[in-house]
C-alpha cells in the first residue's frame, strides 16, 4: 500500500501542472529559487499527508467540497480582478504574498 502511495505521488511529480509553469516562470525571471523549490515542495507534503489521511472524508462531504468550491471560485475571481487592474502595473511582490500563491498554485493541483 505505501509503495502504491509512493508510486502515485512520483508519478504526479512527473506530471507538468501549475507548479511546473511556475518553477520555470521563477527561474526565467531569476526570483529566488530556492524558496520556490522549499514552498513547491512544502505544497506537495501536505497533498502527500492529507490523501494519506483520508482526503476523500472530504470529498464525500457535500457541504465542505460546497465550501473549497465556492472558495477556489472566489480566490479566483480576486486574482483575475487583481490582474485585469494592474495589467499596466507592475504588481508589487512581498514574501507573504508570495508564500501563499506559490503554495495555493501547489494546493490547487
Amino acid at each position: 500500500m505505501i509503495a502504491t502511495l509512493i508510486f502515485v505521488h512520483f508519478m504526479a511529480l512527473l506530471s507538468s501542472g501549475p507548479d511546473f509553469f511556475y518553477m520555470m516562470t521563477s527561474s526565467l525571471n531569476n526570483e529566488e529559487k530556492l524558496k520556490s523549490i522549499l514552498v513547491v515542495t512544502f505544497g506537495i507534503v501536505i497533498w502527500s499527508i492529507l490523501s494519506t489521511l483520508g482526503l476523500s472524508i472530504i470529498t464525500k462531504n457535500k457541504e465542505i467540497m460546497h465550501l473549497i468550491t465556492i472558495a477556489g471560485v472566489i480566490y479566483l475571481f480576486y486574482l483575475s480582478l487583481k490582474t485585469f487592474n494592474n495589467r499596466k502595473e507592475k504588481i508589487k511582490k512581498s514574501i507573504n504574498y508570495n508564500f501563499l500563491g506559490r503554495l495555493i498554485t501547489t494546493l490547487s493541483q
